[in-house]
């Protein structure tokens, strides 16, 4: 039997390659395919999962830290101030009151920043739920709805305490009882200041009713007045000196 020719061994290699050829490249496709699915999927659960449920709680607990500083600083101008203080103890009390309404006001401000943050998550799980009613968009939207709520909360209860505007009042409060402590303090000098320019005036009436208490004391004695009358020598007659 013959051996096979170099050219038909070639023409059967051919065929083989080829199959095997288009073999890989179906394979290699259909890899990249399900690789694009899979990113999709992922890409979809991602965008879905807009906050994680850490950060939920991370800004619900500072919202509650905030909202307790900003009462602690009101519980210490809302403690009043001493009636019977001094000015100067007053003003450093208001000084102090200044600092903590200032610090209110930061607190309060924090709180407004997490507030919108949260609610900014809120609404956009909303709007992706509404697009694309998934187990996973719906995982998301639960823990998203409960941090917002309690932040909501909290953030409403500062409102309506109103500390910062009731802060004001104590602190105006404050200022006019100082000014009041002020005005009475210069009317008590302005009053010692006249008594003390009326007293050399006086003096001069004084002296005079004492001069007037000791005439009343020895009265000058008739008698010795007649003895000084008698004392005096007559004066001569005219006639008696011609004779």
């Amino acid at each position: 039997m013959k051996k096979p020719t170099k050219k038909v061994r070639n023409m059967l290699i051919l065929p083989c390659v080829c199959s095997i050829a288009f073999y890989m490249g179906s394979q290699v496709v259909t890899y990249t395919e399900a690789s694009f699915s899979n990113q999709q999927t992922v890409e979809a659960t991602l965008s879905t999962a807009t906050v994680f449920p850490k950060t939920i709680e991370k800004l619900t607990e500072e919202a509650r830290q905030h909202r307790e500083a900003a009462f602690n600083h009101y519980n210490v101008i809302s403690s009043g101030a001493n009636s019977h203080a001094t000015v100067a103890e007053l003003e450093s009390k208001l000084a102090t009151w200044k600092q903590n309404r200032e610090a209110i006001q930061t607190e309060i401000a924090a709180l407004g920043t997490i507030y919108t943050e949260i609610e900014s998550y809120y609404n956009k799980v909303v709007e992706e739920t509404q697009a694309e009613n998934k187990e996973s968009t719906q995982a998301v939207f639960k823990y998203v709805q409960a941090g917002f709520t309690t932040i909501q909360s909290i953030h409403s209860d500062v409102d309506k305490q109103a500390i910062s505007q009731k802060a004001d009042e104590k602190i105006r409060a404050l200022e006019k009882q100082i000014n009041e402590e002020k005005t009475k303090q210069e009317n008590e000098k302005q009053k010692q200041a006249n008594e003390k320019q009326k007293q050399p005036s006086a003096q001069p009436e004084t002296s005079s009713q004492q001069e007037q208490q000791l005439n009343q004391v020895h009265p000058a004695s008739p008698k010795s007045e007649e003895s000084k009358e008698e004392g005096k020598p007559e004066a001569p007659n005219l006639q008696e000196t011609n004779q």
